[in-house]
């Protein structure tokens, strides 16, 4: 199956993590449980031996339902159209999508696509990430920001610079900030520590609940602990300036900040 998609769609990012990631889809063990009942009780696929096999299930769906099986066709057609006008549209970005591990600059993700794509062996839900997660690996650490909605105010200081603030009750001996603490400014970082940057307008927090993809984090400054007044009290973060590997083109950037 991978070799088939390499040879199909040869410029994508491909990895052994990403085609495991799509088999975790496919079985629904990637998703979590409200996820799963959305879906329907049964999977599309099941782990054998000596590979993957359809479902039981789902092939008597296809064997027996010939509207079925023509509405799966087409949506597996779709998907496939997609999916070649996404790597040509990524063509035209001046990104790198082996740099940036697949995603796409400008384009809109959900959440748990970001996690999904990401190769996480589980769906994590929104509140639990809380702006950002840095999962046990220690691969990745995508970073979420609701602009202009965010309790600590993250803000673009220009189009390749955003002031960016971790969670409540941190500091620099942190396990995610000493993450990315190790090995910064060296090739190695940007090997071993992707931090993928997500930006939400806040226009589109309430309705699409999507983030558009900025780029990557290819280093930062100014870190320091702060503190913020929560009610009268003072509670302990860590603030930073992130800076990505390329500067923001123009026209999303005024989309996103309202700045012109």
């Amino acid at each position: 199956m991978k070799e088939a998609v390499v040879q199909r769609f040869p410029t994508s990012y491909h990895t052994d993590a990403q085609f495991e990631s799509a088999l975790r889809v496919l079985d629904w063990s990637f998703f979590d449980a409200t996820t799963k009942k959305s879906y329907g009780p049964h999977a599309l696929i099941v782990r054998a031996v000596d590979g993957v096999d359809l479902a039981p299930e789902f092939v008597a769906m296809l064997n027996d339902n010939d509207t079925f099986r023509r509405f799966f066709v087409d949506n597996v057609r779709t998907g496939l159209k997609r999916f070649a006008d996404l790597l040509e549209e990524s063509s035209k970005t001046g990104h790198s999508l082996q740099d940036d591990r697949g995603f796409v600059y400008e384009h809109r993700y959900k959440m748990f696509e970001v996690e999904r794509l990401l190769a996480w062996p589980k769906q994590i839900n929104g509140s639990s990430v809380g702006g950002y997660l840095l999962p046990k690996d220690e691969k990745n650490m995508p970073v979420f920001i609701k602009y202009a909605n965010s309790q600590y105010a993250d803000r673009f200081l220009n189009p390749q610079e955003m002031h960016w603030y971790s969670k409540d009750r941190r500091s620099t001996a942190s396990r995610e900030i000493k993450w990315m603490e190790e090995g910064k400014g060296s090739e190695e970082w940007s090997e071993n520590h992707f931090i993928p940057l997500f930006v939400m307008r806040k226009a589109d927090a309430e309705k699409l609940k999507m983030y558009y993809y900025v780029g990557r984090v290819g280093s930062y400054s100014n870190l320091h602990e702060t503190k913020r007044d929560n009610n009268g009290e003072n509670i302990g973060l860590v603030e930073m300036d992130l800076r990505l590997s390329k500067p923001l083109s123009t026209e999303l950037y005024q989309h996103l900040t309202g700045e012109e």
